[in-house]
């Protein structure tokens, strides 16, 4: 079979674009950790700690001056993949976008080899103590921008903010992975889109996080009602997604997470009414230790499906 190695498509403005992004956003952490050299942070056991709580933070450092401490850290990776037949994620194995007819050999029909750098990551984060709490910042990338092309493109994965000490729990803003989501037991896989019907996504969120008992967690979260997929009409968004999970992480490195999520699913064209109905689903999902370095890992999910027409 003959190997085709697409041409690089020249895109001179996205690369720059990610850099100054990304020197903006660090310039704002700055401005943000002008906090009053006095700040504490409390410790694990509540008690307060003094001005050098967070210069034992591995590998971060600090600036004269500011309370904050940063960190930039992330990894290179190269990918070298082959497929045999078409399809039109060639640095992923998504398995829709496999072409079933008609795959070209621009595609990979006739077989193609790729060099994919798009998995490598980059990553920002501050540390702020602030009058007893803490103030966390974090924000990364991988250059999975357009996943049809082997070219990076610079991607938002994460941006958030995260404050302790809020009831008694911790308060976190922006974009993260979904409460419904339990990174935890997401199985050892070498591809980057890792195996297929699993629920894994990023999106924007409110979510509050507070221990109940002995490492355990329960997590409520309000989160984006957007993206859901309704064919002939519009899509309305009035309430956002609420979710509730319930964690538990033994000391042997397991997990146990169960989830619950309901949103309201609404829809309209031009000139008809607005069409509504409530969907929910639940998900139960853990790794379990076997002894040495075994793990087995297990995931579930029952989700109640909408066809109608509006």
């Amino acid at each position: 079979m003959a190997t085709i190695r697409r041409n690089e498509r020249s895109r001179p403005m996205l690369l720059p674009s990610g850099i100054a992004w990304s020197c903006s956003f660090l310039l704002a952490l700055l401005v943000v950790g002008a906090v009053p050299a006095h700040a504490a942070v409390p410790d694990d056991d509540g008690e307060t700690q003094g001005e050098q709580a967070e210069e034992d933070w591995p590998g971060s450092f600090g600036v004269k001056g500011l309370k904050t401490r940063f960190a930039v850290s992330g990894f290179a990776e190269l990918d070298v993949i082959y497929d045999t037949d078409a399809i039109s994620t060639p640095c992923e194995f998504v398995t829709a976008a496999i072409a079933t007819d008609g795959g070209t050999a621009a595609e990979g029909a006739d077989g193609r080899t790729s060099f994919c750098v798009n998995a490598s990551r980059l990553r920002f984060e501050t540390r702020t103590p602030i009058d007893g709490h803490r103030l966390t910042t974090y924000v990364s990338f991988d250059f999975f921008g357009d996943s049809t092309s082997d070219s990076p493109e610079p991607r938002l994965r994460q941006f958030y903010g995260e404050l302790t000490g809020l009831a008694g729990g911790t308060l976190l803003a922006g974009q993260a992975w979904s409460t419904f989501f339990n990174g935890a037991a997401w199985p050892d896989i070498l591809d980057f889109e890792g195996p297929p019907s699993v629920k894994g996504i990023r999106q924007p969120l409110v979510r509050w996080t507070r221990g109940f008992a002995e490492r355990s967690d329960f997590v409520v979260s309000a989160e984006t009602p957007s993206g859901h997929d309704i064919q002939g009409a519009d899509l309305v968004t009035r309430w956002p997604d609420l979710v509730v999970a319930v964690g538990r992480n033994p000391e042997n490195g397991g997990n146990l997470k169960g989830a619950a999520i309901v949103r309201d699913l609404r829809a309209s064209n031009n000139i008809g009414p607005v069409e509504s109905t409530v969907g929910w689903g639940v998900s139960g999902s853990g790794k379990f230790m076997l002894g040495g370095a075994k793990q087995r890992r297990v995931r579930g999910n029952l989700r109640r499906r909408y066809r109608e027409h509006v």
